[in-house]
């Protein structure tokens, strides 16, 4: 019987995060040229109001989600490793016109990730985040279940050091399926819409009233004739080590027919494990208890929507 959750028994787990790195608008205007770039409204950053957002094709498909933060008064993106490249190419063409640059500084810090004891399950969306002695702390959660720490070297080195445990990355990323947060990979990066993509659910992650931005004409457009056709979906599963699903696989019904595709899979213990997949809704003579991937059954789970 495949496990739909986990538990953590210790109370300070440290999580290292290498698949995050921290991307900074620097310059005059960086905030305003970023806001018409990316789905969130940027007035309403400051050093006290963390944002999540997409940065979005003229298409309005995401080519990457992140949290936008301030550093040291500088807008700074966190994202997904594997779309650095593509967000960097992405803004150089429009940069041009701009005085502001964009930096890749991963290299100056460390990225934890503290998750409190807890089952692994949704919990409400609030981000917070404060200073703190060499290192940041962003709050996912209102319950400060989970935190990113974005930390002076020798800060991390001090926390991992006083970690009552050191989880690997894919419990991490296991939590943020079940809170339905999805940070785009090179494999789906480009592919969705951000309502698809479930950052409706994200305070704010799409503001229906700042005014234009790429890719917003159609994302407005999609929203308000109530025509998503694809939406997000959290399994668990459980295969042989020569069935394990993979980004890109299809989704099928009972008849084979497809739905969608995994977007995002996490292998949680030997055999077993969650996946994002985006999908159309369920038809009349069909339910989520039907969906599979190859010969593997998919068992729908709840997640933060």
């Amino acid at each position: 019987m495949v496990s739909e959750s986990i538990e953590l028994h210790k109370t300070n787990n440290l999580v290292f995060l290498p698949g995050l790195r921290v991307l900074q608008l620097q310059g005059p205007g960086a905030a305003e040229f970023l806001q018409g770039y990316v789905s969130c409204d940027t007035k309403k950053l400051n050093s006290e109001n963390p944002l999540f957002g997409a940065m979005c094709d003229i298409k309005g498909r995401v080519i990457a989600s992140f949290y936008l933060i301030e550093i040291d008064e500088i807008p700074s993106l966190l994202t997904h490793s594997d779309t650095v490249e593509k967000v960097l190419d992405h803004l150089e063409k429009y940069l041009v016109f701009s005085k502001c640059k964009i930096v890749d500084v991963s290299n100056t810090c460390v990225i934890l990730g503290r998750i409190q004891t807890s089952p692994m399950g949704p919990h409400p969306r609030k981000l917070h985040i404060s200073n703190q002695p060499g290192f940041i702390r962003l709050s996912l959660d209102k319950d400060a279940q989970r935190q990113i720490l974005i930390c002076e070297p020798e800060k991390a080195q001090q926390l991992w050091s006083t970690a009552d445990a050191h989880p690997g990355e894919h419990v991490w990323h296991l939590a943020d399926l079940y809170s339905g947060i999805i940070l785009p990979d090179l494999g789906s990066s480009g592919l969705h819409l951000p309502q698809s993509l479930n950052m409706t659910a994200a305070n704010e992650a799409i503001d229906f009233n700042k005014g234009c931005y790429l890719g917003q004409e159609i994302i407005a457009r999609v929203e308000h004739r109530g025509a998503v056709k694809r939406h997000l979906a959290i399994y668990a599963w459980q295969a042989g080590p020569d069935n394990i699903p993979k980004a890109g696989d299809d989704i099928t019904n009972f008849t084979g027919k497809v739905l969608g595709k995994v977007c995002q899979c996490v292998v949680k213990s030997a055999g077993e494990g969650l996946l994002a997949g985006i999908i159309r809704l369920p038809g009349t003579n069909e339910t989520p208890e039907s969906h599979r991937v190859g010969n593997t059954t998919l068992i729908p789970i709840d997640y933060q929507g």
